[in-house]
């Protein structure tokens, strides 16, 4: 990102413009909150009105309160509307209504308590509408639209209400009810609501009876379910006894307090919705979820019944870790899973998952390959992420397989796409540059995969090596063998590759050990090979000098992350006699040459004065978005505490995201105090699916100080205290990029000693970005600036850590002249 101050000089007078590019508001998005089985209970307020002969608001919630107890809900009964009071219902996460309220001519009295029902939802309260709730206030069309709905008329019969949207998470293995009960036909529907069950009056007729929808921060459900008989009824078979009300209830409540979840794992962002896994917290059970704004909303959940390849399957769940996201206009995940077929048979398989919930499988162990001339059927795949399966965000995918002969039994490995097309096979024969080479195994070794479809992977040839072998468009070439000579290298050889990653430009970078003319301080080297070239190029090896008595250490067992332009990233720890234990693990940058991007015992000014990077480095993969920003974790040293810190690193610049002790807002009155920052989980493989950074924001997980787990969504990390000036801006005038009240030192125009000055300040220590100034007659073409630049005699503006520096105008030999100052 560029960013200039701008000043104009002419004869007249002087103007000064500001240029701000980009610059965006940060924000924080819970998505999701872990709520384990030993944490704290919700609070519930259950709100009854009107007791009488056939509706019953008491017996209604003595009938749920064992519900309550078991879900860990600490309800409050009340049938008093005063409670209806802003400050007391801040005391409640969930708002039950079941009652009548208005219906008997109570009108202006209550009416202000419509308004406050509206704000506490808005403000994020749960609002669970129950049977005759959608009675209430029935003159005030402004709860009507709340609730979603309003009540007109009913007959009464025993019936089963159809659920319209059977993946959707209140629904999706709801045991039907059947029951007695009111037939409430419901008017004014708000037409935002989205209705999971309807009444079937006649083919002709079908009536809206549970539904869902938000308002602002909070959410809202409601079910016409739940007449109690009076004394002329006296049939037993009712909702209220059925436990399939209670199960619909107590997914209203979840849903509408965002209770899904007992443990949240590996948020992944695609376009505008984020994949994750999770246990169920009802039930226990493995399930998928996604996220496009509105909170979670479960997909899938282990043990469900699904007919694939016209088979009567039972889903296992994802292999833990093997979702991966697809940036498709449908935004689905491709996973790797099992199944259990009637004869509990495992049966794993590749397959895609819609945000409805539809599951495709792409891939089934036993199915036949269509590439086969012979029949071969697919009779194992690995499930090992980034060996055996993987797929990019467009929904490609390659994948290990052994594909069998049903009639001989011979197997053989192959490496198949996501049409079960064949890429390469055990057997093939591959022309090198000096002589073939014939793959004896693909049962094993490293796989990438690209935006753009292409893939490369390790191969064991017939001589015994292992090959990296690239298929870029359809072509296979081989990038280096084992044993073969390094190019320019003589007496070096190849030795074992460790780490593959493919850039969208088809840049192959890989870590690997060398052999031969080496030894054990030197045997370890990252290099790169382009498109178009023969040879892959050494860029950095182990031992390479960055500074005086620093060395780069061991390079095989490191996380390294390249971005869309050809740099690359990664972790090292650092050797030689200028290192010691404080010091000794740093983030280096690559793009011709390695060097120290940030390093233990740094000072990191952007964040604080005396600020420095303390230890943890190295310890979370790395995230980094297509222009080179890279997000990364580690413990952060100020005066007299250590906090643990997500840090935005930009041009050697190292910003603070987030730290633990920070405050994260949840709803009005709800706050959660963050304790730990999780590492990112590393989502597929490099180069294929999209890291958490993708997209302008950054999906990461917190530890909260109450034992909850929560899913954040962090978006548009260039404005981090969201003044309007971006980070890198304020942090080269003196500004605090994360305090909104900081105050920038801004450049201006000084008079002294007879002579006009235009001054600014800049940093006198590392880690701080460096303005640069410019000029131009045309506000068009710009150049470096050749003006003196001075130190200023009073240096009493200049904050710690700066100085304050002048140019005389009179060196600029123009009438008109333009000056920037470039960031």
């Amino acid at each position: 990102m560029l960013s200039f101050w701008n000043i104009r000089l002419q004869v007249l007078g002087l103007l000064v413009l500001s240029d701000f590019v980009g610059a965006l508001h940060a924000t924080t998005q819970i998505l999701s909150i872990e709520d384990p089985l030993a944490e704290k209970s919700l609070n519930l307020l259950f709100l009854g009105y009107q007791e009488n002969t056939h509706h019953s608001p008491s017996a209604v919630y003595e009938a749920l309160t064992p519900s309550f107890s078991e879900d860990r809900i600490e309800a409050t009964f009340t049938n008093s509307l005063s409670d209806i009071d802003p400050d007391y219902l801040d005391q409640f996460e969930a708002l039950v209504m079941y009652g009548n309220v208005q219906s008997s001519g109570i009108t202006s009295p209550n009416q202000p308590l419509v308004p406050i029902l509206i704000d506490y939802v808005e403000r994020g309260g749960a609002l669970i509408g129950l049977h005759v709730a959608s009675a209430a206030f029935r003159n005030d069309t402004r709860f009507a639209a709340l609730l979603g709905g309003r009540f007109e008329q009913h007959f009464h019969g025993e019936f089963t209400p159809e659920s319209i949207l059977p993946n959707h998470c209140l629904t999706k293995g709801l045991t039907p009810l059947t029951s007695w009960d009111e037939t409430y036909i419901l008017k004014d529907l708000n037409p935002d609501i989205t209705v999971l069950q309807e009444r079937v009056h006649s083919p002709t007729q079908r009536f809206a009876w549970t539904w869902t929808r938000t308002q602002q921060l909070g959410r809202v459900f409601y079910t016409a379910s739940g007449h109690v008989p009076g004394s002329g009824l006296t049939d037993p078979f009712n909702a209220i006894t059925k436990p399939e009300f209670y199960d619909l209830v107590m997914r209203g409540i979840h849903w509408t307090t965002r209770r899904h979840f007992s443990s949240v794992k590996g948020p992944i962002p695609t376009k505008t919705a984020v994949w994750g896994e999770a246990i169920h917290q009802g039930t226990g059970r493995a399930c998928l979820w996604v996220d496009s704004g509105d909170g979670p909303t479960l997909l899938a959940v282990q043990d469900d019944s699904l007919l694939l390849n016209s088979r009567s399957l039972r889903w296992n769940g994802v292999t833990e870790g093997s979702l991966l996201p697809c940036k498709t206009p449908e935004e689905s995940a491709l996973f790797h899973a099992t199944f259990t077929d009637s004869t509990n048979q495992q049966i794993p398989a590749l397959g895609r998952i819609e945000k409805d919930g539809t599951l495709q499988t792409l891939a089934l162990q036993g199915q036949p390959s269509p590439s086969s001339l012979s029949g071969e059927i697919i009779a194992s795949f690995g499930s090992e992420i980034g060996r055996s399966f993987v797929g990019n965000s467009q929904g490609d995918l390659v994948f290990r397989a052994v594909l069998q002969n049903p009639q001989t039994l011979d197997r053989r490995t192959a490496i198949l796409n996501g049409s079960l097309q064949e890429v390469l096979s055990e057997g093939d024969t591959l022309s090198h540059l000096t002589s073939n080479h014939t793959i004896s195994s693909l049962a094993d070794g490293l796989l990438t995969f690209n935006y753009s479809g292409n893939a490369v992977f390790t191969a064991t040839l017939n001589s015994g090596s292992t090959a990296i072998i690239g298929d870029i468009a359809g072509s296979q070439k081989v990038v280096a063998i084992q044993g073969e000579e390094v190019q320019g290298w003589s007496g070096t050889q190849w030795g074992e590759i460790t780490q593959l990653s493919l850039t969208p430009e088809n840049d192959l970078f890989f870590s690997a050990t060398l052999t031969g003319n080496v030894s054990a301080s030197n045997d370890s080297v990252l290099a790169r090979l382009r498109l178009g070239e023969t040879h892959p190029t050494i860029l950095v090896r182990e031992g390479d000098e960055l500074s005086p008595d620093v060395f780069v250490g061991e390079l095989t067992s490191f996380d390294f992350s390249p971005d869309d332009t050809g740099r690359c990233f990664f972790y090292n720890t650092l050797t030689g006699s200028g290192v010691s234990a404080e010091n000794d693990r740093a983030l280096l940058s690559l793009g011709d040459t390695a060097q120290i991007a940030v390093r233990e015992g740094e000072l990191l000014p952007a964040i604080g004065a005396t600020t420095r990077l303390g230890a943890n480095l190295g310890e979370s993969p790395l995230a980094v978005d297509p222009s080179g920003v890279v997000y990364f974790h580690a413990d952060v040293v100020f005066p007299g505490a250590t906090q643990k810190a997500l840090l935005q690193l930009e041009q050697s610049v190292v910003f603070s995201v987030l730290k633990s002790g920070e405050l994260l807002s949840e709803r009005p009155g709800l706050a959660h105090r963050v304790e730990n920052i999780l590492p990112f989980r590393s989502s597929g493989v490099r180069g294929a699916t999209p890291p958490p950074s993708r997209n302008g924001h950054l999906t990461i997980q917190v530890e909260a100080t109450s034992g909850h787990r929560l899913v954040l969504l962090l978006s548009e990390l260039e404005d981090l205290d969201q003044d309007l000036i971006p980070n890198r801006v304020e942090a080269a005038l003196a500004g605090d990029p994360n305090d909104s009240q900081s105050t920038p030192v801004l450049p201006k125009i000084e008079f002294q000693d007879g002579a006009w000055f235009y001054t600014f300040i800049r940093p006198t220590t590392a880690n701080l970005p460096n303005p640069q100034l410019e000029e131009s007659q045309d506000l068009e073409v710009w150049q470096r600036s050749r003006a003196a630049i001075e130190r200023w005699p009073d240096q009493s503006p200049a904050p710690e850590n700066y100085e304050k520096v002048g140019v005389a105008l009179s060196q600029l030999n123009a009438r008109q002249t333009f000056l920037r100052l470039a960031f």
